[in-house]
């Protein structure tokens, strides 16, 4: 009998000091076992790594579920990544706690999350990188190394 995996990916935000909560993201159908687990990781580096995902996460939509897919041109010729976990979030239209200095209110946040060997997040649009710093960027595209 074969084993169902997992098509939501769940979370607790305790580690990142927002009292238990959980995020839960869905995950493209049909992935493979070691892609689900690549996933987890990638997620929680992101988490790790941008403290201002957990903190605005009421204002958070998935945009379309968690892959595993090859690493950017970009990501690789500049950060030698190889694979990457792609995670895409979009801001509500009318945010309720993402300061209005991120310049956020509508975007769609497209995140990835280099797999081992390497590390970090790429991210793009000032918006985005301003929601995951949780503070106001003018960057247009970011690589950040997790906390």
């Amino acid at each position: 009998m074969k084993r169902a995996l997992p098509t939501l990916l769940t979370l607790a935000l305790a580690a990142c000091g927002d009292g238990g909560r959980e995020i839960a993201l869905p995950l493209q159908a049909g992935m493979p076992a070691a892609d689900v687990a690549a996933a987890e990781r990638g997620v929680e580096m992101l988490i790790k790594t941008c403290p201002g995902l957990p903190r605005y996460w009421d204002d958070l939509t998935v945009g379309s579920p968690v892959v595993v897919k090859d690493a950017s041109l970009t990501d690789q010729r500049e950060h030698g990544w190889t694979r990457a976990v792609a995670i895409e979030l979009q801001v509500l239209d009318r945010p309720k706690h993402i300061p209005s200095a991120f310049v956020a209110a509508g975007q769609r946040c497209y995140y990835d999350a280099a797999l081992p060997p390497a590390v970090g997040i790429s991210a793009a649009k000032s918006a985005c990188i301003s929601l995951c710093l949780d503070q106001p960027s003018r960057q247009s595209l970011a690589f950040l190394n997790p906390r």
